[in-house]
């Protein structure tokens, strides 16, 4: 069957897909095919390789694809870690445009060192630059192991092409430590074309308020080729007496724009508000987002404020916490965590109980309760979460639903299927989603209440990779939504994968600036990943289980210390200065004022900071050295990893 022909048996499916990725990120209006060579695999030549694909020892073409036909078939008895070779062609991508993939693939007996969506057969399109340094990849989901009963269609979409990739290719990939047999057939690449208004959001929690400035943004996509002043954008709403109030608003980039309305003025109930872009007068797109205006504010157990705050029981409240097996939540487990200043708890896996949860709220410990039940079947999965809701929504340890770990774009219909279950079954706890692609943040708005993202960069990445994924992940979300970041705790080497041997955790240093700049970068949360992999310290050569729990709880105990800033509602002074390397966050607590500042990298840096508040009545350091003050300018010097928190007295 040919690879048109298949992909128009699953248009259903994905035209379910398009829909929804509509309200998600700049929306889909049609796909426009890529031509694939020998996409299906039929054409062999005489050495009994498909045509037009590059080879590779450990797959060849065989007839046992899709009904019969031709396929790749992916052949190892032994696991061997991944290489960058694979089977692949060229294919040409155009700048500013996403691209839909998809295959079919099937496993038979596929091993892979670790069970998870992410490991197993599927294709992957990655793209490389003019010094053809790797770019980015975008692995279809889901990864398929074990032996598949059918065939199984994997889905993948690219983020935005940037104009620095030159070249990009196609192939079938066996994701992985992998052995076994598997076979990919029907390859399909298409370009997605976008609105230029593709959904409009706010920064008020699940879009409603009984009053007040709300800041709303819209996602654009505008031709980068076009001058900005050529466009025109208003935003509009409906007022008290029923009448239309337009407000226009500056376009200032070619992907968003952001405008802040005075709710009081709203009219009472559920209405659109309506982003329209013009240009040279004639309107070109727009989008609009259902926002309700109450007579008073929905009571809330747990949710998120203006300030981005978790409001715990009317008072604030900064998540301090692990990723922790749920098997592991015992007496004997949970006296060790309580060592630690720890306020919550993520267990990992689906099977905690109502005396599980009476074990943590007995040790004062919040729990965030892992929802994730049912992704790829979306009947079953709200049948599962209308089960756990009900069971646990109103025990007093539950803080939060944990409804996302690192899910592909191509998951964004369910995940946004899920987010309004749990909207419609529990008004009181809010969602976390955490996310491994840091600039696809965007693209899952709708489908969580609270951010996450989990950037593990030691030893083999830089370390400011932490404070990147806080500031892609603001901007990603026009900084309307908390975060609640997952630093790193765990040493790769631990986890038993062979592609990772002998590679150490972060040291004392290394955990506690990771901390600090994930709260420089503006996360009011913090949760380590994870104690149970700290059991598996003593894989790597004098490490062991008491050493990286002292130094999680050290810098836990830093975080601690400074809990009545970090969840202070005072309005923090304004600043300037700061570099990329050096990132500062300041706050206001019983009328002094705090500043905290980072060297996000593992050089020394120096930084220049000018603070909208009184410098010279008293300043006191912790952590680092004090900076010089100078003609109103404070002057820091850091040493590698270096930071400091600072207060003065007002």
């Amino acid at each position: 069957m040919a690879s048109k022909e298949l992909h128009n048996m699953g248009k259903a499916k994905a035209n379910v897909f398009a829909a929804v990725a509509v309200a998600l990120f700049s929306a889909i209006a049609a796909e426009i095919p890529l031509e694939i060579k020998n996409a299906g695999f039929e054409k062999v030549g005489k050495n009994g390789y498909p045509e037009g694909w590059s080879r590779h020892k450990d797959w060849h073409g065989e007839r046992i694809g899709h009904n019969g036909s031709g396929g790749m078939v992916f052949e190892r008895k032994e696991a061997a870690p991944p290489s960058r070779g694979r089977p692949g062609q060229p294919i040409t991508l155009k700048p500013g445009k996403r691209y839909y993939i998809s295959a079919l693939v099937k496993a038979e007996n596929i091993q892979t060192l670790r069970k998870t969506h992410a490991m197993g057969m599927t294709i992957h399109l990655e793209g490389y630059n003019a010094n053809r340094k790797w770019v980015f990849g975008t692995i279809a989901r889901p990864c398929v192991s074990g032996t598949s009963k059918d065939w199984v269609k994997v889905e993948g979409i690219t983020p935005v092409i940037s104009e620095s990739i030159t070249s990009a290719f196609i192939q079938p990939l066996a994701n992985g430590c992998v052995s076994g047999l598997g076979v990919v057939d029907n390859i399909y690449v298409a370009e997605l074309e976008t609105k230029p208004v593709g959904a409009v959001f706010s920064d008020a929690y699940r879009n409603e308020c009984s009053g007040g400035k709300v800041k709303f943004s819209a996602a654009l996509d505008i031709d980068r080729k076009t001058s900005l002043e050529e466009y025109s954008l208003e935003f509009a709403h409906v007022d008290e007496g029923g009448r239309t109030v337009k407000t226009a608003c500056k376009v200032a980039s070619h992907s968003d724009a952001t405008v802040e309305l005075d709710t009081d003025r709203f009219a009472y109930g559920t209405n659109d508000v309506v982003c329209t872009l013009s240009r040279g007068g004639k309107e070109i797109g727009s989008a609009s987002l259902r926002f309700g205006r109450l007579k008073s504010p929905t009571p809330r157990k747990v949710y998120i404020d203006r300030n981005m705050m978790t409001i715990v029981d009317g008072k604030p409240f900064f998540p301090l916490g692990m990723f922790y097996s749920a098997g592991m939540i015992c007496e004997s487990n949970m006296n060790v965590y309580a060592e630690a200043p720890f306020n919550c708890v993520m267990p990992y896996g689906f099977r905690l109980n109502h005396r599980q949860m009476d074990l943590c709220k007995s040790k004062g410990i919040k729990v965030i309760y892992d929802l994730r039940l049912g992704l790829d079947s979306p009947d079953a999965g709200k049948s599962a979460v209308e089960e756990k809701i009900a069971l646990f929504k109103d025990h007093p340890a539950l803080l939060a639903w944990y409804t996302n770990d690192e899910r592909p774009v191509a998951d964004i219909p369910n995940l946004k299927l899920r987010q309004g279950w749990v909207e419609s079954l529990d008004k009181d706890h809010p969602t976390w989603s955490v996310q491994d692609v840091f600039r696809e943040a965007r693209h899952y708005l709708g489908t969580y209440d609270v951010l996450g993202m989990d950037p593990y960069p030691v030893p083999k990445r830089p370390i400011e990779t932490v404070i990147s994924s806080m500031r892609q992940g603001t901007s990603g979300t026009f900084g309307s939504r908390a975060i609640w970041q997952v630093p790193q705790a765990f040493g790769w080497g631990w986890l038993g994968r062979k592609e990772r041997q002998g590679q150490r955790g972060p040291n004392r240093e290394e955990m506690a600036n990771m901390t600090w700049q994930s709260i420089a970068g503006g996360a009011n949360g913090i949760v380590y990943y994870a104690f149970h992999t700290l059991r598996r310290a003593n894989r790597f050569e004098g490490d062991s289980f008491e050493l990286a729990w002292e130094r999680t709880k050290a810098a836990a105990f830093e975080v601690k210390k400074y809990e009545h800033v970090l969840t202070s509602l005072e309005a923090p002074p304004k600043f300037t200065g700061g570099t990329d390397a050096v990132a500062v966050r300041t706050w206001r607590h019983k009328g002094d004022v705090y500043m905290l500042a980072v060297n996000c990298t593992a050089t020394p840096q120096e930084a220049e900071v000018c603070l909208d508040a009184e410098t010279g009545k008293g300043m006191t350091a912790d952590f680092g050295p004090t900076p010089k003050i100078e003609n109103g300018k404070i002057r820091f010097s850091f040493g590698p990893i270096g930071y400091v928190m600072l207060r003065f007295r007002q």
